[in-house]
């Protein structure tokens, strides 16, 4: 037998054990559309951001202090020959200073136009994905400083997950405002 019929041969068989035992491909209607966001922790708490607002996530870099800034303004750090502001979100967010396990730390950088910034948070638990049709923009949330930031939530398992918006965040006069006023 030619390699060409044998080869015709099992394509053939190939078919038909397809359609005895094969599944369809899913319909449009079967297909549900999905938000995904990257999870992360505050002050104990678990919170999601959309994956289209985090430029990149790393590890804390080495940073210069800068003299007459608020506190919550960590320093300067110099990402890949850019210079990047470090907050911690945490103290932005005016909660009390406690500690940390600082390996588990992270930045979420948002890398929007001039904006170039990493937000220090306490852990990352990586990338989640929501039916959209699980979105409510019932907040839920208990602590009024990051209530501003939050524009809905989802719910999985009976727990919350409130979404934050580092864009919206972004634009908030007291986030771009470092310089100490008083």
């Amino acid at each position: 037998m030619s390699t060409d019929i044998l080869g015709f041969s099992l394509l053939a068989d190939y078919f038909v054990r397809y359609q005895q035992h094969g599944k369809a491909l899913p319909t449009a209607e079967d297909l549900a559309d999905y938000w995904s966001g990257i999870g992360f922790v505050l002050d104990g708490h678990r919170y999601v951001v959309s994956i289209t607002e985090v430029g990149e996530i790393l590890t804390p870099p080495a940073m210069t202090r800068v003299p007459g800034v608020r506190p919550w303004f960590k320093g300067i750090s110099n990402v890949r020959g850019r210079l990047m502001g470090v907050v911690d979100f945490s103290a932005f967010l005016n909660k009390p200073v406690k500690k940390i396990n600082a390996s588990t730390q992270r930045l979420l950088v948002i890398d929007d136009g001039d904006l170039y910034s990493g937000l220090v948070v306490d852990d990352i638990l990586g990338l989640h994905h929501f039916s959209q049709e699980e979105f409510s923009r019932d907040k839920a949330i208990t602590d009024e400083e990051i209530a501003p930031y939050v524009i809905g939530s989802y719910e999985r398992e009976g727990e919350r997950w409130s979404v934050v918006s580092l864009l919206r965040l972004a634009q908030d006069p007291k986030f771009l405002q470092v310089a100490r006023t008083s």
